[in-house]
């Protein structure tokens, strides 16, 4: 009895479909034949890809097994590469037990290093930008320390990204000098000489980590140019009315006090005399016009809605 392949369509037997190892859900075959998934692994050959499907089998994905078989084998690798899985040494390893390796090596940024071929690709690539006279050591604590300058600072520009390299080769020596107990005043001098040259400023990023309180949060969003938006045409509280009564009242105990003619005379007096000192003109009609407005504006009622 035949299978259909829910990716051709096609009725294949059961030798055309890769056995799955332990899947309660989707019985002891792929929903895919083999052909489908060779196709599919084909289109797009990262280990992101194969991991997933490896997972759907449940068979380790191991990326230097997978290269040196698919190196071998073409396109016919993935077949081969489960094949290999199936054999009795290997029937009780199963995905998720690898993959929590994979998943710590590339968190570590060294998913590729357990490959020969790659390892010695990424050591070229590194000299090429850092200069053929360092070793393997050393071109990881130069990558190291520029990507964390690239993740930290604002490098614009060609000549900034020359001296965020230049900074990082500074760094190197000073730390096998300090390693070394040699004297580095020297070194340090133009260390600290090209921080000030190149003046690279601290990006505005931070982790949700980074902030120690609700205060720091304001003051980067501050920084930033936030700025908050107040309401004014929204439905007023109990808190709003009580605010507002007691501006009113304390209006009303100032404006009838007795006296306040008199008090409002002399300050008149005194911006008209200001105002000749500093060679400016005083309209007392434009000054007494502005106090109304301004009192009708702060004495508008609220319209409560509970």
């Amino acid at each position: 009895m035949g299978k259909i392949c829910l990716h051709c369509g096609q009725d294949k037997t059961p030798a055309n479909y890769i056995a799955l190892n332990h899947n309660l859900l989707l019985g002891d075959s792929m929903p895919v034949c083999r052909d489908c998934v060779n196709s599919i692994i084909a289109a797009d050959p990262s280990w992101n890809s194969v991991n997933k499907i490896c997972q759907i089998i449940n068979i380790p994905f191991v990326p230097e097994e997978w290269e040196k078989i698919a190196a071998a084998k073409g396109k016919d690798a993935f077949s081969c590469y489960c094949s290999l899985f199936r054999q009795k040494e290997y029937e009780t390893l199963e995905w998720q037990e690898y993959n929590d390796l994979y998943l710590r090596l590339k968190d570590a940024d060294k998913v590729e290093r357990v490959l020969p071929e790659t390892q010695q690709r990424m050591v070229k690539q590194l000299r090429q930008k850092w200069g053929e006279q360092y070793d393997e050591k050393q071109l990881d604590y130069l990558e190291h320390l520029h990507k964390g300058m690239l993740e930290s600072s604002n490098v614009v520009g060609v000549l900034n990204e020359d001296q965020a390299l230049k900074l990082c080769r500074y760094s190197l020596i000073l730390e096998e000098k300090i390693r070394a107990g040699d004297d580095i005043s020297k070194d340090l001098k133009a260390y600290n000489d090209l921080i000030e040259i190149a003046n690279l400023s601290p990006k505005l990023i931070k982790s949700e980590d980074e902030f120690e309180g609700v205060s720091d949060l304001m003051s980067y969003a501050e920084v930033l140019g936030f700025k908050p938006k107040y309401y004014t045409d929204i439905k007023r509280d109990e808190v709003d009315t009580l605010i507002q009564s007691t501006k009113a009242y304390a209006r009303y105990m100032y404006v009838n006090e007795s006296g306040i003619g008199e008090e409002i005379r002399e300050r008149i007096e005194s911006l008209k005399v200001a105002a000749e000192l500093s060679g400016q003109n005083f309209d007392e009609r434009e000054f007494i016009a502005d106090c109304r407005n301004f009192a009708e504006e702060d004495n508008e009622e609220f319209n409560i809605d509970y």
